[in-house]
């Protein structure tokens, strides 16, 4: 059986984006980059958490409130809520990489 952490966070890698399967670690990794590397990577986690909302639900009062908890629907200003919904945002990257990871496993056994 193969480490799912250790795939998670190789497929992280093959994306370009931080670490993923310790979301403390990762919140560190994040705070050493330079910042051009920063809003390369906040871009694309951006990118990957709103695929992950599309594809997980349905148009309408869900699909709005996901938005809202990652902050990209009425975001509230301030530092706590811009790490509260970087948090957020962190966990919904995770859980697409983990169900694209589990997609391709499926592929590889049929």
């Amino acid at each position: 059986m193969i480490n799912s952490d250790l795939v998670l966070n190789l497929f992280c890698l093959d994306k370009g984006i931080i670490q993923l399967s310790d979301l403390d670690a990762a919140e560190k990794q994040f705070a050493s980059l330079s910042p051009s590397e920063k809003r390369a990577v906040s871009r694309k986690l951006k990118k990957l958490s709103k695929k992950y909302i599309r594809s997980t639900t349905n148009p309408g009062p869900s699909r709005q409130a996901a938005l809202r908890a990652a902050g990209f629907l009425e975001a509230k200003p301030g530092y706590r809520n811009r790490k509260k919904y970087e948090r957020i945002r962190l966990v919904f990257v995770k859980r697409y990489l983990r169900h694209l990871i589990l997609c391709k496993s499926d592929d590889y056994r049929a």
